[in-house]
């Protein structure tokens, strides 16, 4: 995953997240937390071992970011499957 500046013309990448085992991100969501305060953490749907055609997976996850130095990087929380 690549966390991207999309407020200069030009854009650059900021950080990247590498994701282990073959897995592949399709979806994700800010979400906030009540039990934080509110704080906004980033959940990302991903997949191992994706096939597109025929459209297949050997197993799904959700990763939940929390987002540091002011919303440039991100600190993997949590990982359930």
């Amino acid at each position: 995953m690549r966390v991207y500046t999309h407020w200069t013309l030009q854009g650059r990448t900021i950080s990247t997240v590498t994701l282990d085992n073959n897995e592949a991100a399709f979806s994700l969501a800010f979400v906030p937390f009540t039990a934080r305060n509110n704080e906004m953490h980033l959940v990302v749907g991903t997949a191992q071992d994706t096939l597109l055609s025929p459209r297949s997976c050997t197993s799904g996850f959700l990763r939940t970011y929390r987002l540091t130095e002011d919303g440039v990087g991100l600190e993997l929380l949590h990982k359930v499957g």
